[in-house]
């Protein structure tokens, strides 16, 4: 089973940054939801790193993990989190990451999701969201993270929606190049 996966991060550096949400959208099933601000007793991210953690881990034995740059970011950012709170690092699946897909098959003027799932013409489309939203979200501002929130939704929406047209390249360019 497929479980396509986002994060949105306080920052791009783990060492000054937190996970303020993480999205588990699974092939067939319900969006699962981890947000920070419902995790008491800390300002950190601990607890909800662990819950994801073991989310994430449902996959490993047969599932398969998509991202969009999420080899290079969003599973490397989890790491560093959670080794950062004295925490094993997550025990990795199979990994799909559609970036090195487009990356490889595309020739696009930018290999951002929002750029290939325009030019995929995909029913649903990301959102932007200013970078004060951000900054209210850090803080704990629930309107702010509830767009955060939808945002990540929408992303892991997008990223299914792009999968299902990428699809057919995955294998081919599995066997030729390693990604």
């Amino acid at each position: 089973m497929h479980a396509f996966v986002d994060i949105e991060t306080s920052n791009l550096n783990a060492d000054f940054g937190e996970v303020l949400c993480a999205v588990i959208k699974p092939e067939r099933g319900k969006l699962v939801v981890f947000r920070a601000d419902e995790y008491t007793g800390s300002s950190t991210d601990l607890g909800m790193l662990v819950d994801l953690r073991t989310a994430l881990e449902e996959y490993v034995d047969g599932g398969v993990w998509v991202t969009w740059y999420g080899k290079r970011f969003d599973i490397p950012f989890l790491d560093a989190r959670l080794l950062f709170h004295h925490e094993r690092p997550i025990r990795k699946a199979m990994h799909e990451d559609l970036f090195y897909i487009a990356k490889f098959r595309l020739v696009l003027s930018s290999r951002r999701l929002d750029s290939v799932a325009r030019h995929l013409q995909t029913k649903t489309q990301k959102t932007r969201l200013e970078p004060r939203l951000w900054l209210s979200a850090l803080r704990g501002e629930k309107g702010a993270m509830d767009e955060v929130v939808e945002h990540c939704k929408l992303d892991v929406k997008v990223l299914s929606e792009v999968y299902e047209k990428l699809k057919p390249y995955i294998d081919t360019l599995r066997r030729k190049h390693a990604v």
